[in-house]
This record gives structure tokens, C-alpha cells and sequence, in this order.
């Protein structure tokens, strides 16, 4: 008989800037990995800063009324999404996805991307 499979696990950390979340996704990181599990941080900011040479640390960014920058927000975010779905295609068993994820409409599109997993919203 065959070992059953374990179903591929996202963890979508969530809250507000500055509070802990990749930090704590770095531990999780740290002790999952520890298990021989392949585990991987997709990090909105990391992505941002890596693509947008511009500071994007301002309050004019973060603007909800600031169209623009919402529009490269939700398109940082759903590269990473992609990225995280691609990785557990693959290789991967856990992606932690590292944003604030705050809105319901960011987390309604994390649940409908990532269907075929299990996921879990810390």
C-alpha cells in the first residue's frame, strides 16, 4: 500500500506593517525546514524593492485613493501569488506568503489562486 500523499500547504501571514510577520515567517521557515521539508518565503516587499527602484516606503504609496500605486500593489502581490502556486507545483510542500494581506479582496484572490491547496491564514 502506498503512503498517502500529504496535501501541499500556503501559509498567508496577515496584519498590519511592522508587526512581526517576517519574522515570524522566518522561523517558520527555520523550523519547518528542519523537518525536510521544502519551504519557501515569497515576500511582497522583497518583490517591490526589487522591481520598483523608487521609494516605495511613503505614505502617498500606500494611499488607498492613489491608483497607481494600488494598481502595482495588487500586481506585486499577485506576482508572488503565482510564484508561490508555482512553487508547490513543483518542488515545494510549504510556501509562506510574507504581505499584510489585509483586505478581504487580496485574501478572496489568495483562496481562489491557490484552491488545490490547503491553506492557513496566521
Amino acid at each position: 500500500m502506498k503512503a498517502k500523499e500529504r496535501k501541499k500547504l500556503c501559509i498567508v501571514m496577515m496584519g498590519l506593517p511592522a508587526r512581526g510577520k517576517s519574522t515570524h515567517a522566518g522561523k517558520i521557515l527555520e523550523n519547518l525546514s528542519k523537518e525536510n521539508l521544502n519551504v519557501e518565503v515569497f515576500n511582497n516587499g522583497d518583490l517591490r524593492r526589487k522591481y520598483i527602484k523608487e521609494n516605495t516606503s511613503s505614505y502617498e504609496f500606500y494611499d488607498p485613493d492613489n491608483i497607481v500605486s494600488a494598481r502595482i500593489r495588487e500586481e506585486i502581490a499577485s506576482i508572488n501569488v503565482l510564484s508561490a502556486k508555482e512553487y508547490l507545483n513543483g518542488k515545494g510542500d510549504i510556501a509562506i506568503i510574507d504581505a499584510a494581506n489585509v483586505s478581504r479582496n487580496r485574501r478572496r484572490s489568495i483562496i481562489e489562486e491557490l484552491s488545490d491547496y490547503n491553506i492557513l491564514f496566521i
